[in-house]
């Protein structure tokens, strides 16, 4: 009842504001709508549809048995669960979340591994960072290799702390509740005895359980993969106008406190939304114009993700027994270890990077940026990008299955 009224309230609210200041609501809206289209749209789609066809067809299955060895060392999840940091590596939020909040759904992922897969497969996408923050917020490439460098360095730091909570926490429960195809995939790629022909048979057979499970022809299945995309997709791009509009519209008040509190003026629109955040991070008048400070700035706001991103993993996760509030930890951690590494990486890494840019490997790009809302002429489209994400998705799990297959062959030729 509390959390009606409580809603009820902020509805109201929110219409009052919008209905005294409809031009900044309209340009906010246009510029989430902008957002939405150009960098989210087409940076998640494609992953949306692939990472559902290839579970409907049994790929995942495949993947999930060849990549068992690797993504236990690493990870200590299933093989499957690779599809989902493959996902959200490549094409960003929304994508690992939802593969992984799908994972968890058919059981493959107990519940404690999925919280953890939630964690792990919730990342910024590299073209973000390197293409529209780096070419476009900043104007200068090498910055956005030292942002990229900083979000994916502190990821191991996650995985120690995932790793003291795990160890810490009673989870014999949880172990129980693996799921039958979880256990039965570990265990046959376990046997001693097994050879790699055996193991390679035995990946064979569960694509071809899993494609008979699901049995949908592929133009039905490709139809069903596309509509569940664009669905997801209009609710992400509702989520993202509407915090585009927020933070318009909170802007005034933010002002007030940051003229009696040191706070940067990034810290609200990296709260609300990571890429608005980032672009304010970006243009953030930097103590003493540190770079170092920009880098660590707009590294933390991508690895928050912002308030707009965790209602999408809320979604996700609805209807799974997953829950939100360890994920928003995680990403808090995140945040701070990303800041952190920025403010350590960034002088090393553009030192390396200053003699491939004398030499016109990585241009300075033209331009100043300018204090205020994200400008349409700084969000490069990643529409022309697309076929390059997909290659990199594929290459990571091409990548991760040979090492797969190195890590088998090195322990049957010890045996």
């Amino acid at each position: 009842m509390t959390r009606t009224i409580l809603l009820a309230i902020v509805s109201l609210l929110l219409v009052v504001a919008v209905v005294r200041q409809p031009d900044a609501t309209f340009q906010a809206s246009l510029q989430g709508l902008t957002l939405w289209w150009t960098i989210i749209f087409p940076g998640i789609m494609p992953f949306l549809v692939l990472a559902e066809m290839m579970a409907i067809f049994g790929v995942t299955a495949l993947l999930g048995s060849l990549l068992e060895p690797l993504m236990r060392l690493l990870f200590r999840l299933p093989g499957s669960a690779a599809i989902a940091i493959a996902a959200g590596w490549s094409g960003g939020y929304a994508a690992g979340s939802d593969a992984a909040a799908a994972l968890r759904r058919k059981g493959i992922v107990t519940k404690q591994e999925g919280q953890w897969l939630l964690a792990v497969a919730h990342m910024p996408n590299p073209l973000l960072m390197l293409i529209v923050v780096g070419a476009g917020f900043l104007k200068q490439p090498a910055l956005g290799i030292a942002v990229a460098i900083a979000v994916w360095a502190s990821l191991p730091f996650l995985s120690v702390a995932g790793a003291i909570l795990s160890a810490l926490r009673s989870s014999s429960d949880d172990d129980d509740c693996s799921s039958q195809y979880a256990n039965n995939n570990f265990e046959s790629n376990s046997k001693p005895q097994q050879s790699r022909a055996g193991w390679l048979a035995h990946a064979a057979a569960a694509m071809r359980e899993a494609r008979a499970l699901d049995g949908r022809s592929f133009g039905k299945a490709l139809g069903d993969a596309t509509l569940s995309a664009v669905n997801k997709l209009m609710a992400i791009g509702g989520i993202v106008i509407l915090s585009a509009v927020l933070v318009r519209l909170l802007t005034p008040l933010w002002q007030l406190v940051t003229a009696h509190l040191p706070f940067p003026d990034w810290l609200l629109p990296a709260f609300m939304e990571s890429h608005i955040g980032a672009y304010a991070a970006a243009i953030w008048p930097a103590p003493d114009a540190n770079a170092a400070w920009t880098v660590a700035a707009v590294a933390a706001a991508l690895a928050w993700s912002g308030l707009g991103s965790i209602i999408q993993v809320g979604a996700a996760i609805a209807g799974t027994d997953l829950k939100l509030w360890p994920f928003i930890g995680a990403r808090l951690l995140h945040a701070c270890c990303a800041g952190v590494f920025g403010l350590l990486l960034q002088r090393p890494v553009q030192s390396m990077l200053a003699t491939a840019t004398d030499y016109g490997a990585i241009p300075t790009m033209a331009g100043t940026t300018t204090n205020g809302a994200v400008r349409l002429a700084d969000l490069p489209s990643l529409w022309h990008y697309v076929p390059l994400s997909l290659a990199g998705f594929l290459l990571l799990l091409a990548f991760g299955a040979l090492l797969s297959l190195t890590m088998r062959r090195y322990s049957l030729i010890r045996r």
